[in-house]
């Protein structure tokens, strides 16, 4: 079974911060770097990638912690 090593590396961009109709619900909209590393099951580095992409999550604060209750991947570039 193939292995891989998952790195968010930046945040590249945050682009828009908005509270949602006042039911305490903050949507965030940012672009991430995310890395992995892949290696097949003898150990050997197989692939890897490197892709930055644009997501937004909308976030609640939940006993003093702010918690992801949903995200949706807006687009890719490579």
């Amino acid at each position: 079974m193939p292995l891989s090593l998952y790195v968010l590396d930046d945040v590249e961009q945050v682009h828009d911060v908005s509270a949602v109709d006042g039911d305490g619900a903050v949507t965030i909209t940012a672009t991430l770097k995310e890395k992995a590393d892949l290696y097949g099951a003898n150990g050997k580095h197989a692939d890897s990638y490197n892709n930055p992409y644009t997501v937004e999550y909308t976030i609640v604060e939940d006993e003093g912690q702010w918690k992801i209750i949903d995200a949706l991947v807006l687009g890719t570039s490579t």
